[in-house]
């Protein structure tokens, strides 16, 4: 791929730098190459920066924290090691043998509209064909979904945001390039686009990418810098360099080099620590007091197109008493029919909460919970509280549920979430692992034989790992590939082997031995019969979650006479009927009191060793 570009002093078109085979190796360059040489002011040494940041995860319709729509802690997790990377953090990552950069990142508080915002912008993909299929695409040889399209539609302000695009895949690929950043521009594409692996240190990232190095190489793009190996593809012509303000990447305290894919010098005196090489993660951990330099500079941060940031007003909260509604979720145990919906409540003001309310409906059908809550310690600025609604009593189906937050504030168009829900009969999986001696080699995926989507992985085992691994899931009826993979090919012929059971015990999958690079074990999850709790009174609300039960059909005479109870029934939280047999474990049970003339009471009983 190739790009040609015709840079004339500060008329700069769109310059895309990626990481992971990156496109600035196979841009063509006329005319001018982006330098402007100029001395940097001794007080913008001293000086912290802070840049606003917005991530767009343009998302393939996958609740929070699945698939592709990760989560806002894998997202902060990524901010972090970023703000880690470019202050040289003591004790992290970033302590390496660089420099300060005194650049940070904050992120965004205020939407471009002055409205209060998590700085997490989540778009559903679904609504570009080719993105679905394909991902985004930078360049125009590739396939995918054109940058433009996406970016125009969800871009802020670029001259008071950092715009990152977190995407499910660039040009077809979910794994090469894993990023994409512009030069300072002022083109609609400004910004950074980064696969949704290779973000974070946790949650739906790559083993090879849980540094998040990524981010950090873009993010040098963004602020000017090239790769240390500018464009030289040997050695003798990197080191036969002339002007190291001119030539390789213009910076004089980075020696000049081809790309350096493992953690040695390819050439002699090669800086395979730095954050602009192609080396493996593991020995990144600097920038140079002359990357620093170029940031900072007419390059980076001082470079007309990229000024304004500093003059940002992104990462101040907005005055006044919001609240936010976030993360609309379901909590269900495996197996089980009765569900809990729950919901995050954010403080994104600047006053101290210590009530509100929020309603949880379930459309076309009775269930209704409200929850008012006094808080006895307020629910300070930038800090979250869940809030668990009672079981509902609705069982298997499509449901669509929302969330409505009633209190004083200064914006509510977050007041309100959609939630849809579709409750499937499931079952637990567990997987069992000893690997040989070389577990490095082993990954393992289950691969849904309807939709091909990757619903359970792992892989980044230990060298010597000297106890079982076992994972466990829970999946949905249907029919599944489990593959199992070898790097060396060799199976786990130094005395490994694997097991996979259904909820039964039934074994699903077993190897062991040398069984070569891959092995796949197909099999179906049939439906279960689950009990469902008792609602007696049909109003969708699981009974024994009621904190009153009294249904009574006839009026009682009061009277001092003592009622006979006819039965009794005992609950897990799940909802799950117990048996008298059953060993009941320390926790909470819920007991059903039937009553002789019809009517019911509940009760709350603690079990303790």
């Amino acid at each position: 791929m190739k790009y040609i570009f015709s840079l004339i002093f500060f008329f700069i078109t769109t310059l895309s730098l990626s990481q992971g085979q990156c496109g600035f190796n196979d841009v063509k360059m006329m005319g001018f190459y982006g330098r402007q040489k100029k001395s940097i002011n001794v007080s913008n040494r001293t000086e912290v920066h802070t840049i606003p940041v917005v991530f767009h995860v343009i998302h393939l319709g996958e609740d929070v924290g699945v698939g592709t729509n990760i989560s806002d802690e894998q997202i902060l997790d990524g901010l972090r090691i970023l703000n880690e990377d470019f202050r040289k953090i003591q004790g992290t990552w970033g302590d390496g043998d660089g420099v300060d950069v005194e650049i940070e990142f904050c992120l965004s508080q205020r939407d471009p509209n002055n409205n209060p915002t998590s700085g997490i912008n989540r778009v559903n993909g679904n609504q570009w064909p080719s993105y679905v299929d394909e991902g985004i695409r930078v360049n125009p040889l590739n396939s995918g979904e054109p940058e433009i399209n996406i970016k125009s539609a969800t871009s802020w302000d670029r001259s008071s945001y950092m715009n990152v695009w977190i995407v499910s895949e660039i040009h077809d690929s979910n794994v090469s390039p894993q990023g994409f950043a512009t030069l300072p521009t002022n083109s609609i594409t400004d910004g950074i686009i980064i696969l949704h692996n290779v973000i974070g240190s946790f949650g739906n990232v790559q083993s090879f990418h849980n540094m998040s190095r990524t981010l950090t190489h873009e993010v040098g793009h963004y602020l000017g810098l090239f790769h240390t190996f500018g464009m030289y593809q040997t050695c003798d012509n990197a080191l036969s360099e002339s002007d190291c303000q001119t030539q390789g990447d213009m910076v004089c305290d980075t020696p000049p080099t081809t790309p350096n894919l493992q953690c040695d010098d390819w050439c002699p005196g090669a800086q395979y620590e730095n954050y602009m090489d192609y080396s493996l993660q593991s020995c990144k951990n600097m920038f140079t007091q002359g990357q620093k330099d170029r940031m900072r500079g007419v390059n980076g941060i001082l470079n007309p197109f990229r000024i304004s940031l500093l003059d940002s007003e992104g990462c101040v909260p907005v005055e006044g008493f919001n609240l936010s509604l976030k993360l609309p979720q379901v909590v269900n145990e495996c197996g089980t029919e009765p569900f809990k919906p729950q919901i995050e409540v954010k403080n994104l003001g600047t006053i101290p909460v210590y009530e509100f309310s929020v309603t949880c409906t379930i459309e076309n059908t009775p269930y209704e919970v409200v929850k008012d809550c006094v808080l006895t310690n307020p629910l300070l600025p930038q800090n979250s509280v869940f809030i668990d609604f009672d079981y509902s009593s609705l069982g298997y189906g499509n449901y669509v549920i929302n969330f409505n937050l009633t209190t004083e504030d200064i914006y509510s168009g977050d007041n309100f979430v959609t939630y849809e829900f579709n409750h499937q009969p499931s079952q637990e999986m567990t997987l069992i692992i000893n690997t040989d001696f070389f577990g490095n080699e082993t990954s393992w995926e289950l691969i849904d034989q309807n939709t091909q989507e990757i619903i359970w992985s792992q892989d980044g085992y230990p060298i010597g790992m000297e106890f079982p691994s076992v994972e466990i899931t829970c999946i949905q009826n249907g029919c599944y590939d489990f593959v199992i993979y070898d790097l060396a090919g060799d199976g786990m012929q130094f005395g490994g082997d694997f097991t996979l059971l259904d909820a039964s015990g039934n074994t699903l999958a077993y190897g062991e031995g040398d069984w070569g690079s891959v092995l796949t074990f197909p099999f179906c999850v049939e439906n279960q019969t689950s009990e469902n709790c008792e609602d007696l009174n049909n109003n969708g609300i699981c009974d024994f979650d009621e904190e009153i039960v009294n249904y009574i059909e006839e009026p009682i005479n009061q009277s001092d006479e003592i009622k006979q109870i006819i039965k009794i029934r005992t609950f897990d939280i799940s909802g799950r009927i117990l048996s008298e047999s059953e060993n009941y474990q320390p926790g909470i049970y819920i007991l059903m009191i039937e009553y002789e003339d019809g009517s019911y009471d509940s009760q709350k009983i603690f079990r303790w060793d």
